[in-house]
């Protein structure tokens, strides 16, 4: 919550609007956002992309691979393209993997993008990507993990699995998202200090064209017709 709170800090006065679509932590990072009741106009929402379809549908990710930094990258770019918002994060990984992949428990790619100006004045996206794993990097969670993973054996000698239990297994998750969500504020933090981020016009045009009403009345027919179908 700390970091969330930076965040807005850093935030506050500047304009942006974050918007966050998320996969392991399907919607923690916007959520713990919006329970600090303070700078409600820099939160713009969130897609919860836990299904890898949900983030082809609404980020328009392409790559194969979604745990890698090209889909965070798509992602957070994504997100800018399908909403008004000006600043993104995405967050893609394995806060529980399968028994095929057990070495990439805690492995989370997160994905930064917002907007500039290029030289030759034009709007552009930029995007900065990192992997981490907290399960490697993290003393505390670290000792957890290592717990957990001697709890499963892909390969035992009677040919059925062996599982964690399911509270250690909770508990594990619940860690790694905790840990993904506010690794995200950080990183976003940076973003917006090393780099000169603006809001485009034709974002401040679209957001205006959203608001415009087919009457001045407050019931029910009141409706925006500009809204794009």
């Amino acid at each position: 919550v700390r970091e969330a709170y930076n965040l807005l800090v850093l935030l506050n006065g500047t304009g942006l609007q974050l918007a966050t679509t998320e996969s392991l932590t399907a919607g923690l990072i916007m959520s713990t956002l919006v329970n600090i009741p303070w700078a409600g106009w820099h939160k713009y929402g969130c897609f919860g992309v836990y299904d890898t379809d949900s983030k082809r549908v609404f980020n328009s990710v392409k790559v194969d691979n979604v745990y890698t930094h090209r889909c965070a990258k798509e992602m957070a770019i994504g997100l800018l393209k399908n909403s008004n918002a000006t600043l993104a994060i995405s967050v893609t990984g394995n806060s529980m993997p399968l028994h095929t992949d057990l070495e990439k428990l805690g492995e989370v790619f997160i994905g930064i993008a917002g907007y500039r100006k290029n030289d030759k004045n034009e709007d552009e996206i930029i995007y900065t990507t990192k992997v981490i794993n907290d399960c490697l990097e993290n003393k505390e969670l670290k000792v957890k993990c290592m717990d957990w993973l001697k709890e499963n054996n892909p390969n035992p000698y009677n040919g059925q699995p062996k599982y964690a239990s399911r509270a250690q297994t909770t508990i594990i998750s619940i860690l790694i998202r905790n840990t993904t969500a506010k690794q995200a504020y950080i990183e976003c933090q940076e973003f917006i200090t090393n780099n000169k981020l603006i809001i485009p016009e034709f974002i401040i045009k679209q957001k205006k064209q959203n608001e415009i009403k087919n009457n001045t009345g407050k019931d029910e027919n009141c409706v925006h017709n500009n809204i794009p179908t």
